[in-house]
């Protein structure tokens, strides 16, 4: 719903941390999201949870939305992956959700 508004902000304890546009807000995160599919994603986040680029996790029914920081290498996660003999069978940068403009922000 957040989507819709003019203009959002994000508080955090009790302190506005943003205030903009939607489209704005996505436009100032550092880092990128990538969706990697993959049998059993629930299993394969956990991997995923102690890598230093790695700020978030997410897992879905058959993959897995993983919020990197600025210094987050996709490569380097699909290959750490595949070591782990993980079938990765697509990679893809996607477009942040708001959600993830606030995890972001809330790491920091």
């Amino acid at each position: 719903e957040a989507e819709r508004c003019n203009r959002i902000g994000l508080i955090h304890e009790g302190k506005l941390l943003l205030v903009n546009t939607p489209a704005e807000l996505k436009g100032q995160m550092t880092g990128e999201v990538i969706e990697i599919r993959c049998a059993q994603p629930h299993v394969v986040g956990t991997y995923l949870k102690s890598r230093h680029a790695v700020e978030s996790v997410q897992a879905f029914s058959d993959k897995l939305r993983l919020l990197l920081s600025s210094d987050g290498n996709t490569q380097e996660i699909v290959s750490f992956l595949e070591s782990k003999g993980v079938d990765v069978t697509d990679v893809r940068k996607v477009q942040p959700s708001l959600e993830d403009v606030f995890v972001s922000r809330l790491r920091k």
